[in-house]
């Protein structure tokens, strides 16, 4: 989400990064609220949610005006530039114009053994407030285009990204039992080759309400609801919609003792899905000596994507041969029942936590194949046609040790290690399992006379890739990352000058390998070391 709106793209239910609708220099802070969230979040807040908050207009500017830029410039014909125009009156209105763009070649090649990676996008946006008595009306608007040659969930060269959004809403941020309300219009295209296999439009919005009882308890409530049409080209034939109508509670209760509950639950309605229930609670101990434990248990839902409902067309499974994937509008929700038990200590330089978890998930959506090629001359069992069904159950359990500490006055530490387990009933379903084992390590520090400089190492360990029962694996891999900038000018417009090494070492592996049967060349072109050059600042 940004800013509390949903941004993933209806069709896939995925995301493309890279038309991200904010600029880096309008971000103030990442939230994530780990495990399922469909308690508050409604449809797809499966395992997770990451809401970018961004600074409104008014934090942007430190005197009536300001001119903010950020350029990197790097190998592979790579760069990104920001420029930021925001300023504000005395009447409690600000505003701020921005503009992007990122491109890249490509470190790919193009042909039978690899793909050409590049991309180039161009972004505007705009951000308006108006400060009332008690909250303020915020108008955001944003535009990107994107040209780039797309091999994941499909394989289209030459495709182009277009999504615009405008959303208003009203917040009181400074009030102890606020209230927020917002709605916002969302347009998303897909072309390629003559074709578009992906447009929708989506309009949804929200009210919710904040109301302290007494000192025990916070009550959180609100209504929500979405309106999606979908028009492709590769779907069956007609218009397809989906309409989603929520409302939500939450109650934090101080209990005595210095323990914490909090008890939520949300109802939805859609159109394909029918009535949704999803319950979430979660105990909260403190334990003194800044210690806390938390134990939590919530259920999510994730709605079928319009490509597994609507799907109509032909894909490649080898070099010269094809089949159909035909979707199914009367599939069911994947659904998710989750525990976590979690303990965190805090230090006088930092803290350290341990959270476990474990997810019971049902209903995974797959395709099985409903005809066969002619045999011969083919071989026995391959598929002519593959429709989607709700086949295979999961379970997966998993801990993270995650650490920050300050090991001196000028220098930062970061140290995180997740471990992670799943087992699939069905292994004849698509898709890539999450790595056994990762772990992090950062180390910040300000060098003095304006110096600055990071180090991150981040390992990966194997990952396997199953395409319909096939399973190959993507292999083990360090990537290690090096920052050292110079600030060129200090204080309140401060302006700097860095060199970003990424991939230090130069790892070439292939994150998502094809299976060894199809012929198809691999699907992420292996990785390359890239020098950048950053200069960002304020005016």
């Amino acid at each position: 989400m940004i800013d509390n709106r949903p941004i993933n793209e209806q069709f896939t239910g995925g995301l493309f990064w890279e038309t991200l609708p904010v600029l880096l220099t309008q971000i103030d802070r990442i939230e994530i609220v780990r495990g399922p969230g469909s308690a508050l979040y409604g449809a797809d807040a499966y395992n997770g949610v990451i809401n970018i908050i961004t600074k409104a207009p008014d934090a942007l500017t430190t005197t009536r005006s300001n001119l903010s830029f950020r350029t990197v410039l790097g190998g592979y014909k790579s760069d990104y530039d920001e420029l930021l125009a925001s300023g504000k009156d005395d009447h409690g209105n600000a505003f701020a114009f921005g503009f992007g763009y990122n491109h890249t070649g490509g470190f790919g090649t193009a042909g039978a053994t690899g793909m050409l990676d590049n991309y180039a996008v161009t972004l505007l946006t705009f951000d308006g407030e108006h400060k009332l008595a008690q909250g303020r009306l915020r108008l955001q608007a944003d535009y990107a285009q994107s040209a780039e040659n797309l091999f994941q969930v499909l394989y289209l060269m030459g495709s182009h990204v277009t999504t615009s959004s405008v959303s208003l809403r009203y917040e009181q941020p400074d009030v102890q039992d606020p209230l927020m309300a917002r709605m916002s219009y969302t347009n998303f295209k897909l072309t390629s080759m003559s074709t578009t296999p992906d447009e929708t439009h989506t309009f949804e919005g929200e009210v919710q309400k904040q109301n302290h009882l007494g000192n025990r308890h916070t009550l959180v409530y609100g209504l929500s609801w979405s309106h999606t049409v979908l028009h492709s080209d590769i779907s069956y034939p007609g218009e397809h919609y989906q309409d989603v109508f929520g409302a939500y509670f939450q109650d934090e209760w101080k209990l005595p003792q210095r323990w914490i509950g909090y008890l939520g639950f949300r109802i939805d309605d859609a159109t394909l899905l029918g009535t949704s229930f999803s319950p979430r609670i979660s105990i909260l101990k403190n334990l003194g000596n800044r210690q806390t434990l938390r134990f939590a248990y919530g259920t999510s839902y994730q709605s079928p994507p319009f490509v597994n409902s609507y799907i109509d067309t032909v894909f490649p499974l080898a070099p010269g041969l094809t089949a159909s994937a035909l979707g199914n509008p009367k599939l069911k929700s994947i659904t998710l029942d989750g525990f976590e038990l979690d303990w965190r200590q805090e230090l006088s330089k930092g803290y350290v936590q341990i959270n476990s978890y474990y997810n019971s998930i049902s209903n995974i959506i797959g395709p099985i194949p409903t005809a066969f090629q002619p045999s011969p001359p083919y071989p026995p069992g391959t598929p002519a046609t593959l429709s989607y069904v709700n086949l295979s159950d999961a379970t997966s359990y998993g801990l993270e040790v995650d650490s920050a500490l300050k090991l001196a006055r000028n220098l930062d530490a970061h140290f995180n290690y997740a471990y992670n387990y799943e087992h699939l009933q069905n292994v004849a379903i698509a898709g890539a399992f999450a790595p056994n084992h990762m772990l992090n390590m950062a180390f910040d520090a300000d060098l003095g006379r304006r110096w600055e400089a990071f180090l991150g190492a981040h390992l990966v360990g194997t990952t396997s890739v199953n395409s319909n029962g096939v399973i190959t694996s993507a292999p083990a891999y360090i990537n290690m990352d090096i920052r050292l900038g110079y600030r060129l000018r200090e204080g309140k417009e401060p302006l700097t000058l860095a060199l970003v090494v990424h991939n230090l070492f130069a790892d070439h592996h292939i994150e998502l390998p094809p299976p060894p049967t199809n012929g198809l060349p691999a699907q992420v072109t292996p990785l390359r070391t890239v020098v950048y050059i950053t200069l960002s600042g304020k005016f």
